[in-house]
């Protein structure tokens, strides 16, 4: 048989234990929160980078068509004066976009 005493250290040992493993709870269902957060963290982090990849994909896109739908009028405006080098211009526009205007002034050269 325990002492009154003996049996409050055993309950103060008891509770103690108690307590270390309620905080190891906690601790680990932190870090658990924190690991999903992370993946959810980085799991946005691929969106947002494909989207950004795709849009400066688009971006370009509509830049070299742009140009060569540019190239493609200078080309219409120099093909009565100087017909060579518009068609040179022409053919340029068509390999840097392949716009609508640069291939027909790229056809429209060789009609």
């Amino acid at each position: 048989m325990l002492s009154q005493r003996e049996r409050e250290f055993l309950q103060a040992s008891v509770d103690a234990e108690a307590h270390e493993q309620e905080v190891e709870r906690r601790r680990t269902r932190r870090l658990r929160g924190l690991v999903v957060l992370l993946g959810v963290l980085l799991l946005a982090a691929g969106v947002a980078t494909g989207y950004a990849l795709r849009a400066r994909g688009a971006a370009a896109e509509q830049r070299d068509v742009g140009s060569s739908r540019r190239a493609a009028d200078q080309a219409v405006s120099l093909r009565a004066a100087n017909p060579p080098p518009a068609g040179s211009l022409g053919q340029a526009a068509y390999r840097l976009g392949a716009a609508a205007e640069a291939r027909d002034t790229t056809a429209g050269h060789y009609r």
